[in-house]
């Protein structure tokens, strides 16, 4: 039987030192996107990471085709103004999805991830970020680079707290945050540093 985890460290041990990938190399790196197993797709994605950005594109634009049942290219995927990965039952992003810097839009609700790549602050055009109900615990620091954030939903996860420096994110106006297991002191934290944003942190009926 193919044993997809051995051929992963084959390629790991072998591919890494050259930098192209042979067609048949990347025909495999498809496969695990296709084996739906997320340590799979992780190890993919990390291969493709050490052949440079486009090999990393190629992977993230067959990726998205198979989740989403679409026929983009690179080109059209790196134009889109808005993106749908909602209710996909993702445990985590590929890093590479920081190169679609167009994007004005990101909604990640309703999957299962628990950290979000610290690239996701390459995404500067960001003003609406969907991230309620998930599994996150935190945020990473740099999220607070989206300065033309607008709104963000957070609620339904499990987060306690929010970055130090949300008071970055100038253009936030709606902050989203109801059930959380975030404590009053660090509510009363957040508000004080947005004071200018509309912040729900209780359900609003």
């Amino acid at each position: 039987m193919y044993n997809m985890k051995r051929y992963i460290k084959k390629l790991l041990r072998e591919s890494l030192i050259r930098e192209e990938l042979s067609d048949d190399e990347m025909n495999n790196l498809k496969r695990f996107i296709d084996s739906g197993d997320e340590g799979n797709i992780e190890m993919a994605f990390m291969i493709a990471s050490g052949h440079g950005e486009d090999i990393e594109n190629e992977l993230l634009v067959y990726w998205y085709n198979s989740i989403r049942g679409t026929n983009l290219t690179w080109d059209e995927m790196r134009n889109l103004k808005k993106l749908y990965l909602d209710d996909m039952e993702l445990t985590s992003l590929p890093e590479s999805i920081e190169n679609l810097t167009n994007l004005k839009a990101l909604d990640l609700a309703y999957n299962n991830l628990t950290t979000l790549p610290e690239g996701i602050s390459n995404l500067t055009n960001l003003k609406r970020l969907l991230l309620h109900n998930n599994e996150l615990e935190t945020l990473p620091d740099s999220i607070v680079n989206l300065k033309n954030l607008e709104k963000l939903w957070l609620y339904q996860n499990k987060l306690t707290s929010l970055p130090e420096d949300m008071d970055k994110l100038t253009n936030l106006n709606y902050l989203v945050l109801h059930n959380n297991p975030i404590s009053d002191e660090e509510k009363a934290r957040i508000k004080k540093l947005l004071p200018n944003t509309d912040i729900e942190t209780e359900l609003p009926f």
